[in-house]
């Protein structure tokens, strides 16, 4: 196919038999069949394709995986290394720590604040544990590049966060942290322990379980009655 060549849809496949033209759209350039106006020699009804005609203007630009992004990007969620229900995100800035990130397109939050500043602005409580005991807190000043570890509500995992901080970087999914001492609550660094999966953290739980149960116990100490003792029968 080339720039400009015209058709009926019936011909190339497509239903219906009005006149079609070979286009390439004007923000991506991607090449599509485009219905002309008018029949024969009639204009196209678009010069973008249906990605970019929903977008607004200056959200037009494609993103391209090498090259960095940039303000206003709109990429499919599995070039950015997003889930892929999301299906498409655009690359925005947090209007108050700056902070730039992949979000959900079409964006529908009203202040575009990152989940950080979002809950600084709500005021909410910044620690509560939940249902299995952990200890969930808020970000603080300077914790922005761990903005990829927040759950649903803007909160963090407090054993995480600190082993995180103590890492210098964001932990992945498969990564697990283990407290050696049981309690949950007790988030020291001294008391965490990063297993690299889940596999080998049960490993890890497995290897102390059996090692408590084969604890040695000091063997009894047994005391010599002496010569002048004498065995007396029990009353009971």
């Amino acid at each position: 196919m080339k720039i400009g060549d015209e058709a009926r849809a019936c011909d190339v496949g497509l239903t219906g038999g009005h006149r079609i033209r070979w286009s390439a759209c004007a923000s991506c350039g991607d090449e599509r069949w485009v219905r002309l106006v008018g029949g024969k020699g009639g204009e196209p009804g678009s010069d973008r394709c249906r990605k970019c005609g929903r977008a607004p203007a200056h959200r037009q630009t494609r993103y391209r995986p090498d090259v960095a992004p940039q303000i206003g990007d709109i990429a499919n969620a599995r070039d950015a290394g997003m889930p892929l229900w999301i299906r498409r995100v655009v690359w925005l800035a947090c209007p108050d720590c700056g902070l730039e990130r992949w979000v959900r397109y079409p964006y529908r939050g009203k202040t575009g604040c990152c989940p950080v500043c979002t809950g600084r602005r709500r005021g909410k409580s910044r620690a509560h544990l939940n249902a299995t005991g952990y200890r969930r807190v808020r970000l603080g000043d300077g914790d922005a590049p761990f903005a990829g570890m927040l759950q649903s509500g803007g909160y963090v995992l407090e054993h995480r966060l600190v082993m995180a901080r103590h890492l210098g970087r964001p932990l992945t999914r498969d990564e697990v942290v283990h407290h050696r001492n049981g309690v949950r609550t007790d988030n020291r660094i001294a008391n965490l322990e990063l297993a690299g999966s889940q596999r080998e953290h049960r490993l890890m739980e497995a290897a102390i379980t059996r090692a408590a149960k084969l604890a040695v116990v000091p063997p009894a100490v047994r005391v010599d009655p002496g010569p002048d003792y004498a065995w007396q029968p029990s009353l009971f």
